[in-house]
C-alpha cells in the first residue's frame, strides 16, 4: 500500500478504465465528530472574577477544530484581557444585552443579535455597557485554552 499522487491515481482510473470517485468508493470514510450537550450537562466554567464567566459548551475541545464558548458579564463588568497566539480567530455573537467590544485601539458598540468577526492575537476585552447581565457566545478556532 502506498499513497500515490494524484496523476499516478488518475493513470490507474485510465488502465482499469473507471473514474476516480469509483476507485475511492470503498476506502473508509474518516470519523464524523459529533458531540452532543444536553442543557443539564455540567460544562466547564471559568470565573475569571465575580463580573464575568466563561462556559465552554463542548466537551473534549483540544480534539476539535472550533471551541463554542458562552461568557456571561454581570452589569459594570468586563472579561480579563486577552492576547492569543497569531492564527486564532475569534466570533462574537451578542445572546443578550449591551456590550462594548475592545480590540486594539478601537472600541465597538454591541447589542442582542450582533456579530463581531476578527484575529484574536490583537489585545481584547468585552465590557457590559448595560444595565442588566449581558450573553456572548464566543467560538474559537483553533481551540485555544
Amino acid at each position: 500500500k502506498m499513497t500515490g499522487t494524484l496523476d499516478s491515481h488518475m493513470n490507474i482510473c485510465k488502465a482499469f478504465e473507471m473514474t476516480l470517485p469509483e476507485l475511492y468508493r470503498d476506502l473508509p470514510s474518516s470519523k464524523k465528530t459529533i458531540d452532543v450537550q444536553k442543557s443539564k450537562a455540567k460544562h466547564d466554567v471559568y470565573i475569571h472574577d465575580k463580573k464575568s464567566s466563561s462556559e465552554i459548551l463542548a466537551s473534549n475541545v483540544q480534539n476539535k477544530k472550533m471551541m463554542p464558548v458562552l461568557i456571561k458579564i454581570v452589569k459594570g463588568g468586563q472579561t480579563p484581557g486577552e492576547e492569543s497566539k497569531p492564527g486564532v480567530e475569534k466570533f462574537i455573537y451578542i445572546l443578550d444585552g449591551k456590550v462594548e467590544a475592545n480590540i486594539g485601539n478601537d472600541k465597538y458598540d454591541l447589542t442582542k443579535g450582533d456579530t463581531l468577526y476578527f484575529e484574536s492575537s490583537i489585545p481584547h476585552y468585552f465590557r457590559n455597557a448595560g444595565p442588566g447581565e449581558a450573553e456572548l457566545l464566543s467560538i474559537i478556532s483553533p481551540p485555544l485554552l
